[in-house]
Order: structure tokens, then C-alpha cells, then sequence
């Protein structure tokens, strides 16, 4: 039997909001700030500015495709990609329409600072998606080489160690926003969607890249050619950058930060439950006030890790409890949001162990079931389980939301 005392080590936050903030009109949706980000990690991200490609640095803030980096490639345009401003992201985007690209300029020299160790990155939207076939967004293959693009309808980081291509890889949808990052650092091959690992592949051994002098040229829109581009697609692109380094995951969290998190947005104040323990107390501070009866003893204290007050139970008989009444559930019936920040010190493989919720026969909750994260909610007697593995000792933002469909 596992130490209960281990399973959950510190909780930030609690909210429950009657409203449900923006989401897909589906049963029940679990995300992870940033799926699998720790709270902690964010933290340090969000210090840090975010960092443009040694290699290759395409942003299209001027109105161009011009390559910012230091290495300066020379820029061919492919047919006639437009650019334009895009309320979305808030900058300047490429539009291309499967038939034009721009091209890059490469050769022997540039490849060999990124024999051992490489990051590419790009941030874009797919207007369309082939469930057969490649279709490539940024890119430089050619018997060799890396890049992002689609493959049977997934998104791939195909990445060449040693002649063999390594392809971590997830899928994706047409019409929403992706921050996209591949890594490899000499032992094992990464995909970030977002900011969050998503698939690695382990290997040993250097990059290769194609010996053809007609294909050297990484492209933006598709993939290299030994006559020019190939594999085009239907996509918007916001930014691409190539980087001889390996970048850290807090420098991969920044630089997504640096284009889809504003700080002038408003967080919403929860007003079914919220608990953050800031005064050092586990009251209710939403309007509807709920009375707090503590079991056990739980203990509210300094993290040094967060800079901030949490809450620590001992997963034996410590726990916050908020009585609720049929008037109070009424008004969640058809839209519901339930949101967590905590972190295990354990996460145990076999049982349940809960650290948000109320489910009895019903109701809805966030917790580890069978060691891997799950979104408990119950819609017409049938729960509902999204669910996410986790790793202990991080800290991880959790929301889950119910639309009731109309």
C-alpha cells in the first residue's frame, strides 16, 4: 500500500463558476494550463522574453518575409503569399493557398551548427487537413533534415538522426491557432504543442541533412525540392524561427506567452466557490459565501517554490469541506467551470484520490483515478471522464467545463 501521507502535497486555488468561460459546446472539456505545464514553471516563463531563431528568424512585423536572424538567409518568394494583420494572434500573418511559399537559402556551413543540437518553432493555423499524404508548414527535408508538417492528417517534427527520421507527433485541428517547438539535443527528439511536451522519441546520434545543393533551402508554406518547393499547405503562419541551441522548456513557455497570453486580460472571479488562501485562511471569498468546516488539520502556509500561500493535506483525514443545497447545484445545471492548482508529491497508480469535488451518485470533481488526472462530471447520471497523465511534483492548473448543449 502506498504512504497516503505522500499523495497530495499543496493546493493554491479553488474556484467553481455557474458561467462557463469560453470552451467548445461539448459535454465536458479538461484543460491543463497548458495542459501540462506546472504552476511553477509558468511562473519563471513568464520572466523571461521571448527568443528568436540564431538561424533563421521570420515574424512578418513589417510587412515581409525578410529573415531577422543573425545569419540572414536570402529570402526567395514562391507564387505570391500574402500578408496581413490578423486580430487573432495581433500581428501580421502569411496566408498561403497550397500553391506559393517563401524559401531560404541554406548550405553546408549553416547545417553544421545544428549537427548535434536544434530547435525549430513556428506558429500558425492549417485551413486545411489531408487525412493522406505530407503537407508540410516549415521545413527543409530532402534525404536529411528537419520540420513541421502533417502527415495522414497529424501533426509531425520530422527530425533525421543519422539517416533515420524520428517523428513525434499529435493531432491537430483546422481553423485553430498552434505554437509549435521541435527539439533534439543529441539523445532524445521533442514536440511542443502550446508549451507543453507532447511526444518525444529517444535516439542517439547527429542531424543529417540532405547533400544536395538544389534542395538546401528551408521553406516556409511546405518543404524543400531539388526543384524548389513541395508539399505545400493551406496555412497561416505567424512566426518561424530555427535555432542552433536546444531551448529550455521555460524559454518554449515564453516564447507561446509572448503571443497568446495578455496580460491585460481579466480574469474572471468564480462565484459558486473561491478559495486561494492568500490571507492564510481556507474561507470562501466568493459572493455566495459558502461556511468552511475544516477536517483534520490542514495547514496553510509559505511556498517558497510559488511565493505564495498553499494549502497542505496530509491524504489521510485533512480535507476543506463547503456545504452546498439543491438551490446552489440549480444554478450550475447547464454551464459549470471548476478550476485547481495543485500539486501531488505522489501520484499513485491504482485507486481514487481527489482534490476538487463533490460527486456522490452525481456531481463533478478533479482528481487521479488509476494515477492519471481526471475532469469527474456527471451529465444525465453518466459520468464523464476526460482525462491527462500527470507527473508528481509539479504544479498544474486544472479547468474543467460542462456546456449543456441546447
Amino acid at each position: 500500500m502506498k504512504d497516503k501521507k505522500k499523495i497530495c502535497a499543496g493546493l493554491l486555488a479553488l474556484t467553481l463558476t455557474l458561467s462557463a468561460m469560453p470552451a467548445q459546446a461539448v459535454n465536458a472539456v479538461v484543460s491543463l494550463s497548458s495542459q501540462t505545464t506546472s504552476y511553477e514553471y509558468s511562473q519563471s516563463a513568464r520572466k523571461l522574453s521571448a527568443v528568436t531563431g540564431d538561424m533563421l528568424s521570420v515574424d512578418f512585423t513589417d510587412g515581409t518575409a525578410k529573415d531577422n536572424s543573425q545569419t540572414a538567409n536570402t529570402l526567395t518568394s514562391v507564387g505570391t503569399p500574402t500578408i496581413a494583420a490578423n486580430s487573432t494572434v495581433g500581428k501580421n500573418v502569411a496566408t498561403f493557398n497550397g500553391e506559393n511559399a517563401y524559401s531560404y537559402a541554406f548550405d553546408t556551413d549553416k547545417y553544421s551548427k545544428m549537427a548535434t543540437t536544434v530547435s525549430i518553432e513556428c506558429t500558425f493555423k492549417l485551413n486545411e487537413i489531408n487525412a493522406d499524404g505530407e503537407y508540410d508548414i516549415f521545413s527543409n527535408q530532402q534525404s536529411g533534415g528537419l520540420g513541421i508538417g502533417l502527415e495522414n492528417g497529424r501533426l509531425q517534427f520530422y527530425c533525421n538522426v543519422d539517416g533515420t527520421y524520428y517523428q513525434p507527433n499529435a493531432e491537430v485541428e483546422t481553423g485553430k491557432w498552434y505554437h509549435v517547438v521541435g527539439t533534439y539535443d543529441g539523445e532524445i527528439v521533442k514536440l511542443y504543442i502550446n508549451g507543453i511536451l507532447v511526444d518525444t522519441r529517444a535516439v542517439e546520434g547527429k542531424m543529417k541533412f540532405t547533400s544536395n545543393e538544389d534542395a538546401m533551402h528551408f521553406v516556409i508554406g511546405g518543404d524543400s525540392s531539388t526543384d524548389g518547393v513541395e508539399f505545400l499547405s493551406k496555412v497561416e503562419v505567424a512566426n518561424a524561427n530555427l535555432f542552433s541551441s536546444v531551448l529550455s522548456d521555460e524559454q518554449i513557455e515564453a516564447n507561446y506567452n509572448s503571443i497568446f497570453v495578455k496580460d491585460d486580460v481579466e480574469v474572471p472571479a468564480a462565484d459558486m466557490l473561491d478559495v486561494n488562501f492568500k490571507n492564510g485562511s481556507a474561507d470562501d471569498t466568493s459572493e455566495t459565501k459558502n461556511n468552511v468546516e475544516t477536517i483534520g488539520s490542514p495547514v496553510v502556509a509559505d511556498d517558497t517554490d510559488l511565493n505564495c500561500k498553499v494549502a497542505t493535506f496530509n491524504g489521510s483525514y485533512d480535507a476543506f469541506k463547503y456545504p452546498f443545497d439543491a438551490t446552489k447545484y440549480s444554478k450550475m445545471t447547464n454551464a459549470v467551470t471548476i478550476e485547481a492548482t495543485f500539486k501531488y508529491n505522489e501520484s499513485p497508480e491504482s485507486g481514487e484520490y481527489d482534490i476538487f469535488s463533490n460527486q456522490q451518485s452525481g456531481g463533478m470533481g478533479i482528481g487521479v483515478d488509476g494515477g492519471i488526472l481526471q475532469f469527474f462530471c456527471n451529465v444525465n447520471g453518466t459520468y464523464i471522464q476526460p482525462n491527462y497523465k500527470i507527473e508528481a511534483g509539479k504544479w498544474y492548473n486544472v479547468i474543467g467545463v460542462h456546456i449543456r448543449k441546447m
